[in-house]
């Protein structure tokens, strides 16, 4: 009687721990699921036909061959930008096109379109290119850089020296960064390289969608190149002056109306009023 009694247990107990076996193989799964890996080589893919090149052309006072007759020179500088709407509107930074005569658009398949600078961000350093395409771009989409985790995966997608589109992936380093810019300054810090020439490409998510706009790097090394500390101005903010600049073609600041003085004794009375 003993003897089968504890095969009875024996056998109970053996159930109990399959059913907590696959209780466990069934969460694990499901937190896998929840952690989607990142098909790198797929969503750059499909991001690299809506990323562009950008030349901008300036006039700058060249060399003295008279006194008081400066010679202008031609000055190219070049940069990237990324199409947010098929009819043909491209983001990229304000400080690449600023001031340019000419704006120039190279897309990937190599065709080369000039463009109109609808309008630029006052405080942000964003702007809106127009140009007139003869079929339907790849526009990418704004993600919500308010969800960005320290450690999530990004790219970044640039035109270095004006070679053409190049790619770089890593994580998020740090979030909410200033480093001087303005008063504005929140921006997503990454170890994903950024060089001379990404100013005004996209940075990515996993989803394939901007969450920043590459703007700046750290070149404290001799030979000014990047040490793995990017910074990318965050989509939530970029959005809303990409969005004014689109309706009205210029974008604007609160004000809140108030005034500063110095507090002393005689400013003090004066408020006060004087008996």
């Amino acid at each position: 009687m003993v003897h089968r009694e504890w095969v009875k247990s024996s056998v109970r107990g053996s159930r109990q721990h399959l059913w907590v076996w696959l209780l466990m193989v069934l969460l694990a799964r499901q937190a896998q699921g929840r952690q989607p890996t990142v098909d790198l080589p797929t969503l750059i893919a499909a991001a690299l036909p809506g990323v562009v090149n950008i030349s901008a052309i300036r006039l700058e006072p060249g060399p003295h061959p008279e006194p008081g007759v400066p010679i202008p020179r031609q000055v190219v500088d070049y940069g990237s930008g990324f199409v947010i709407d098929a009819s043909g509107l491209i983001v990229t930074n304000r400080h690449l096109v600023e001031g340019a005569q000419t704006i120039a658009v190279v897309f990937r398949d190599g065709t080369r379109l000039p463009a109109a600078l609808v309008g630029a961000g006052q405080r942000l350093d964003v702007a809106l290119l127009k140009v007139a395409p003869t079929e339907k771009l790849t526009a990418l989409r704004f993600g919500r850089s308010d969800r960005l985790r320290i450690g999530d995966t990004v790219v970044a997608i640039g035109n270095p020296l004006g070679i053409g589109a190049s790619v770089s992936a890593g994580i998020v380093s740090a979030l909410n960064r200033s480093i001087g810019e303005s008063i504005f300054d929140d921006f997503v810090q990454t170890d994903a390289a950024i060089y001379r020439g990404y100013s005004g490409g996209p940075l990515l998510n996993a989803s394939g969608e901007v969450v920043g706009i590459n703007t700046a790097f750290d070149s404290t090394t001799p030979n000014g190149g990047p040490i793995g500390v990017g910074f990318a101005l965050p989509s939530d903010g970029a959005a809303i002056v990409v969005d004014r600049l689109r309706r009205y073609g210029r974008s604007w600041v609160g004000v809140i109306g108030a005034l500063f003085q110095q507090v002393v004794p005689e400013a003090s009375l004066d408020c006060m009023g004087r008996s």
